[in-house]
């Protein structure tokens, strides 16, 4: 039901966040930074990367619809 987004910038920077997938209605109803996901693809490929800026922590948890709507048929 989640989808985690990454962003790519011209300074080769990276932006990571997860939420609601865009199969439901509510998307996007919480948008949270999530960095952990994206730091284990890149160390399980081998991808260097280094830490510029300091990584706020993920979400303990992520607050989801009780009943979401689908809208595609």
């Amino acid at each position: 039901m989640l989808e985690v987004h990454v962003r790519g910038y011209v300074d080769n920077t990276l932006d990571a966040e997860i939420e609601l997938s865009r199969e439901y209605l509510e998307h996007p109803y919480d948008v949270q930074p999530f960095y952990d996901y994206l730091t284990n693809i890149l160390g399980k490929y081998n991808i260097p990367y280094e830490i510029v800026k300091l990584i706020p922590p993920d979400p303990q948890y992520l607050r989801v619809p009780k009943n979401p709507t689908k809208w595609k048929p």
